[in-house]
């Protein structure tokens, strides 16, 4: 009989702890950045995050955000690394009359980051490539 209570409290205590694990997140956006530069990041940091070092085609884990902000779709948080021993920075976005400029706090994407020149400058930006 005791047996039986004990292995229904470490049951309960199991599923406790796995369905707290699992509310971590929630509320939250989750994104994968895909390095699609043709050259290795490093001091990668999006939105004040610090992620470190991507290489060229490597993905990283989710990075979860409390809120991520868009225009139109096109996200536009500050984010830079350095590329090639240069500093980069994102491409500065220009919003314009009756574009929709939103906050999102909850969502999984995936997001590409690409190599821009304009101006003489190298550039990254962020592409949303997959909404999950």
């Amino acid at each position: 009989m005791l047996r039986k209570k004990t292995t229904y409290l470490v049951l309960f205590l199991l599923a406790f702890v796995i369905s707290s694990c699992a509310k971590i997140n929630e509320n939250k956006v989750r994104i994968i950045f895909i390095n699609k530069t043709g050259s290795d990041l490093n001091a990668l940091k999006v939105k004040n995050k610090f992620i470190g070092k991507l290489k060229n085609e490597e993905r990283t884990h989710f990075v979860a955000f409390d809120k991520y902000l868009f225009d139109s779709g096109h996200p536009i948080e500050d984010f830079s690394a350095k590329m090639e021993g240069n500093h980069c920075e994102n491409y500065p976005y220009m919003s314009f009359c009756a574009t929709e400029y939103y906050e999102k706090t909850d969502g999984d994407f995936e997001m590409e980051i690409h190599k821009y020149e304009a101006q003489g400058k190298t550039y990254l930006r962020l592409i949303v490539s997959k909404v999950y």
